[in-house]
């Protein structure tokens, strides 16, 4: 989350614990250190510690989960790209890739078809 977001967050939140984790948060991704946060929040270094440690925590998704990670779905498109050839390089290799991904660019309807979900907002129409 950008910093201008955490301060949106903080700015707008209502409950005051909540606004409290935001207001620390922002400070630190602000460049401020943990003791001059605690010096203007009045929370202590190891509380502070905790609250990084829970914000920065990895939240680790289901091994296929296709509508949390759209782009799994797009795998196998890419393997049939180099499936049939054996590039002698990297440099062969990236290039097979970048006009195998441009081709698949103009194909938008099959990469909504594997990407976008009944329940995602609509951004743009197809």
């Amino acid at each position: 989350m950008s910093t201008e977001e955490l301060l949106v967050r903080y700015r707008q939140t209502t409950q005051a614990t909540e606004r409290s984790h935001y207001q620390i948060i922002w400070l630190l991704a602000t460049g401020k250190t943990v003791n001059e946060v605690a010096q203007v929040t009045g929370y202590t270094r190891i509380w502070i510690y905790q609250l990084i440690k829970r914000y920065n925590q990895i939240i680790y998704l289901p091994a296929y989960s296709p509508e949390l990670q759209p782009a799994e779905r797009l795998w196998p498109l890419a393997n049939e790209i180099v499936a049939n050839h054996s590039p002698s390089s990297l440099d062969e290799l990236e290039a097979l890739l970048v006009l195998g991904c441009q081709e698949l660019m103009k194909q938008h309807n099959l990469i909504s078809g594997l990407t976008c979900y009944h329940w995602w907002p609509r951004t743009r129409e197809a």
